[in-house]
């Protein structure tokens, strides 16, 4: 019988497959792994980006969380909010006491 665990459903790989659920193949989740793989064997052999240089992949919302808000361009360094000229914020103002 299929167990429920905080709103969702569980079932075993026989009640699933009574259930007419369809599972990858043996060669399927060969192809899959062997992607994983070289995935990870591409991470291993990674060198860190130099300092400031977001690594290929990333960019967009994974680069600046205040890119696109009325915050653009402020930076936080050592505990302090500075606006986009460079000027120190008041503690009531930046990002971070909005």
């Amino acid at each position: 019988m299929p167990k429920e665990v905080d709103g969702k459903i569980f079932y075993t790989r026989e009640e699933a497959e009574a259930a007419g659920m369809k599972f990858p193949t043996t060669e399927e989740d060969a192809r899959d792994l062997a992607i994983l793989e070289k995935f990870a064997a591409d991470l291993r052999a990674a060198r860190p980006a130099p300092e400031g240089v977001m690594p290929a992949g990333f960019g967009g919302r994974f680069s600046d969380d205040l890119e696109g808000t009325e915050w653009e361009g402020w930076t936080y360094f050592k505990g302090q909010w500075f606006d986009p000229q460079g000027n120190l914020a008041d503690d009531e103002k930046g990002p971070g006491n909005a």
